[in-house]
């Protein structure tokens, strides 16, 4: 059933795709019309592959002029985000909004935590989160100089009191090159190679940027701020780093062993290069997988797909003799 709904998808792109372009060039809320009445009339998977997914891959085609005016749209929870429609990622909440594992993370938060966006990209998270988290208890980093502008405007708007660092975490202190890519604000990575590599075998006619940018552990983060966390109950990290997630964790360590008494969810998007040793370190430190299912995990495993989020949460520690 699936290779027939692809097949045609595929046979009616030749008459889709000029229609995308037209509506996303000059009037995008056609568009997201468009897109509503085939949710609502079309079979779900053909409505992704005849517009969503064409949408998505415009750069891919070599269309990538698209609208060249950044939008305010309302989401599922009252924000208004200013999103850029020439942007590969920005372009997916504009038309699926927020990622699954968002009402995970929202159902976690509450006023007693406190919320780590690492990869904030233009802060779409960090602002939802902001429903349920008070935002000055909101830190967000995020390296590359113009996801960063973004960032801190959205969260200006959304949610003044949040903290915005110019800064990727790692392993360490220091300064390190780092990938980015012209159609797509969420592929930058201090993962040159693999990134590198990953927009080759996509096929993106992108024009990529190397920057410089500084890092710090996310231990050594904490070591030189003052949050009181012993009035907090919960924690809570998304973290998104295009690669780089394991040398990211081994970098919370110290914090992670120290600090046992706090209620800890991550929810991490896992790349398959390095899920095993993703697994293995959160599983080595507490944390249970709490979503998505195995059936969804081994689907990831079978598929072509190079990334999946997931959710672990680790419970606080009770000093039985205290």
């Amino acid at each position: 059933m699936k290779n027939k709904t692809q097949t045609i998808a595929k046979l009616l792109s030749p008459i889709i795709m000029p229609w995308i372009w037209f509506c996303a060039r000059f009037c995008p809320s056609l568009l997201r019309a468009t897109l509503l009445a085939s949710r609502a009339f079309l079979n779900p998977q053909f409505s992704s592959y005849l517009l969503e997914e064409p949408l998505l891959k415009i750069d891919v085609r070599g269309m990538n002029s698209i609208h060249p005016k950044s939008l305010i749209c309302s989401t599922h929870v009252p924000l208004q985000i200013s999103l850029d429609l020439n942007d590969t990622i920005q372009r997916s909440f504009y038309l699926r909004g927020f990622p699954d594992f968002t009402f995970e993370l929202l159902r976690f938060c509450d006023s007693s935590t406190c919320f780590f966006d690492i990869g904030a990209n233009v802060g779409l998270i960090s602002c939802a989160v902001s429903q349920n988290v008070a935002p000055k208890q909101i830190y967000a980093f995020e390296p590359v100089p113009a996801n960063f502008e973004a960032l801190r405007r959205n969260l200006t708007t959304n949610c003044p009191g949040a903290t915005p660092y110019a800064m990727a975490l790692s392993d360490n202190e220091g300064e390190f090159e780092m990938v980015a890519c012209s159609h797509d604000s969420g592929a930058a990575s201090l993962e040159t190679q693999y990134r590198i590599d990953r927009l080759t075998e996509l096929g993106y006619p992108t024009t990529l940027v190397r920057l410089v940018v500084p890092t710090i552990s996310f231990s050594q983060y904490i070591a030189k701020q003052s949050i009181n966390f012993s009035r907090l109950k919960k924690v809570a990290f998304k973290i998104d780093v295009e690669g780089h997630e394991l040398a990211v964790l081994n970098g919370m360590k110290l914090f992670l062993d120290a600090h046992n008494y706090l209620e800890i969810l991550i929810v991490i998007e896992v790349h398959n290069l390095n899920f095993e040793s993703v697994n293995q370190f959160l599983s080595g430190n507490a944390f249970g997988l709490v979503w998505p299912n195995a059936e969804a995990i081994s689907v990831f495993h079978q598929s072509s797909s190079k990334a999946i989020d997931l959710v672990f949460r680790r419970h606080a520690k009770i000093d039985i003799a205290a």
